[in-house]
């Protein structure tokens, strides 16, 4: 499969894009944010997979502080009713690349003629000062995110915290 591929290797700053949200209006994700962004890249949210995959993505990331889970899907990406509508709204964050920009910016868009500027099933964790820390893009549609390897990602970031400068270990020295 044809894919507009990006290097985006682990500790390379973040592009900010800009999104649609589900409910209207626009929003800029990537870069620096207020906690560790998961941004999980989809076609659609209506099939049995990619429902499959939202819950599961709620099964092991939801609820938790600090992290932002974002579903960026096609730009013609339909979401299916039996997602819940407060989860559209407060647990997870639902959004399409309506311009492409983060197809185009995070190296995700397909350009292969049956699925043309579509999106290839991704996964990027942002840490807090905004680099990229893991980053997972399928090579096919028929493949599976590895969200137990992500979950482990975003579970290292919260235990590597920092300690601060060197000049405070020596005062306490």
């Amino acid at each position: 499969m044809e894919i507009l591929t990006k290097e985006m290797k682990r500790g390379r700053e973040a592009p900010a894009v800009r999104v649609e949200k589900f409910e209207g209006g626009q929003d800029v994700i990537g870069m620096i944010a207020p906690g560790v962004q998961v941004l999980i890249s989809l076609y659609s949210l209506e099939s049995e997979k990619e429902i499959a995959l939202y819950n599961s993505v709620k099964n092991l990331l939801g609820g938790k502080k600090k992290i932002k889970v974002v579903f960026i899907l096609s730009k013609d990406g339909k979401v299916s009713d039996t997602i819940n509508h407060e989860d559209k709204l407060n647990e997870f964050q639902i959004t399409f690349d309506k311009n492409l920009d983060y197809g185009k910016k995070f190296g995700c868009l397909i350009k292969e003629e049956a699925h043309i500027n579509r999106l290839i099933p991704s996964i990027t964790i942002i840490e807090l000062e905004g680099k990229i820390f893991y980053r997972e893009v399928l090579e096919n549609l028929d493949s599976y995110l590895d969200l137990e390897v992500a979950k482990t990602n975003v579970e290292e970031i919260f235990s590597n915290k920092k300690k601060g400068h060197p000049h405070e270990d020596w005062m306490r020295g």
